[in-house]
């Protein structure tokens, strides 16, 4: 834990209070949302170039233009209705997604979006049996019955940073149908974000 006081954790937390500031916990008076895509209970705008596949139940969002052999994604779980305790569930989904690799993370820190359903969010940097790292960001949703949990993931730190923007919009306008007022309109227009280009990664490391 304390390797990362000063890395991707205090980024995670700086990065979180911004975006829910600006998109998912609206002070004011919200904006009015359109979504491109939809997968299961999820609404999104695709990331501009972006592509999209389905394996697994899950939906996959991939970078453009990333080197031969890195990868940079975001991935919808399927979603499912929440059986358990909230933060158990999400702690399971944790240890799940890192697999073999041994896995080294922030704390688990949560807050609310503007519908009123929790939310909780935590990094991780994992680093399988050959030595290649992960760096990634989960954020869990409990929008009423439902568990939600998306991962942004890349394979270098470089990419991590590079893509950061694609990833804000993303979850800046990120929602979920079953708690959304009135009826649903998906549209092909894509709202213009303003996105904060300032970034906070400096100092990470992981205790060898």
């Amino acid at each position: 834990m304390a390797t990362l006081g000063h890395g991707i954790n205090r980024f995670a937390l700086a990065w979180l209070a911004s975006l829910l500031a600006c998109g998912l916990a609206w002070a004011d008076d919200p904006p009015v949302l359109t979504w491109d895509s939809e997968a299961g209970n999820s609404l999104f705008n695709l990331p501009r170039d972006w592509t999209r596949s389905e394996r697994d139940g899950a939906t996959i969002l991939s970078a453009p233009g990333v080197p031969p052999g890195e990868k940079v994604v975001i991935i919808l779980g399927p979603g499912r209705k929440l059986e358990d305790d909230f933060r158990k569930t999400f702690i399971a989904e944790l240890n799940a997604a890192a697999g073999d690799a041994r896995a080294v993370g922030g704390q688990i820190k949560g807050t609310k979006a503007d519908e009123g359903y929790p939310v909780f969010f935590c990094d991780q940097i994992t680093t399988d049996a050959a030595g290649k790292k992960q760096y990634r960001w989960f954020l869990a949703s409990n929008p009423g019955d439902q568990f939600e949990m998306v991962m942004y993931a890349a394979s270098t730190l470089e990419l991590y940073r590079r893509f950061q923007g694609d990833m804000d919009e993303f979850v800046r306008t990120l929602s979920y149908k079953n708690v959304q007022p009135g009826p649903v309109t998906l549209t092909p227009r894509r709202q213009a974000i303003a996105v904060d280009p300032s970034r906070d990664l400096d100092g990470l490391y992981v205790a060898s």
